[in-house]
């Protein structure tokens, strides 16, 4: 049975090999990436908010810790985070910086899968949808009081920084610098419906059964 999981596991998160093009905001070539390929995360020095409402850097946070996340209709959830999936100290990546026209930001790999023009489940026809793909007009989610509202995109723009990281958690969403987003990825081959359905209850069982039983090393918690 133990080897069976690890059989599923492996499946679950095997590399999608497909590509996207880029779809500059501007109408122009959005640069190429000078940092290190493969990345798909946010940078080290994001932020985001534990149940409480501490809020701390991403490279602080750890297994076991519950943060706020985000429900399928958009309000406000905390949840256990599981592993980190991703962890890159030093190397230069790029990342998409979105500015929001609530102010808000959000920097990520093109790769990373975010909400875009719906919020927030994983099984709407318009999103989530790769961050290289959004463009000045489309609309982020941003934290207004308990719950998270539409906020225009003003501008993109290429940043490169130290470090990336990811977190897997147990709903597959979190949020970021005040924004909706996902911890989902081209490295993830789960699908539309997968990530819709069977990724939630994949983690709930990680989380709940299997750490709990002694197993998690098996499978990188």
């Amino acid at each position: 049975m133990k080897f069976a999981l690890v059989a599923l596991v492996a499946t679950a998160f095997a590399t999608d090999t497909k590509s996207a093009t880029v779809v500059p905001a501007t109408g122009s070539m959005t640069p190429a990436a000078t940092g290190t390929s493969g990345n798909e995360c946010f940078p080290r020095d994001a932020i985001v908010t534990l149940a409480g409402g501490k809020t701390i850097a991403l490279a602080e946070l750890k297994a076991g810790d519950r943060v706020v996340a985000l429900a399928d209709d958009g309000h406000l959830i905390d949840t256990p985070v599981l592993r980190k999936s991703h962890d890159n100290t030093a190397e230069p990546v790029q990342f998409y910086k979105f500015t929001t026209a609530s102010g808000k930001t959000l920097e990520v790999t093109g790769g990373h899968y975010v909400f875009a023009n719906t919020c927030c489940h994983f099984h709407a026809a318009d999103g989530p949808k790769f961050a290289r793909d959004v463009t000045v007009g489309d609309s982020l989610f941003v934290v207004d009081g308990a719950k998270t509202v539409a906020s225009k995109v003003v501008s993109v723009e290429m940043v490169t920084k130290a470090g990336s990281l990811n977190y897997h958690t147990v709903t597959g969403t979190i949020v970021v610098n005040g924004v909706a987003a996902t911890h989902f990825t081209s490295a993830t081959t789960f699908g539309a419906a997968g990530r819709a359905y069977i990724a939630p209850v994949w983690y709930a069982a990680l989380h709940y059964v299997v750490r709990p039983l002694g197993l998690g090393h098996h499978f990188g918690l």
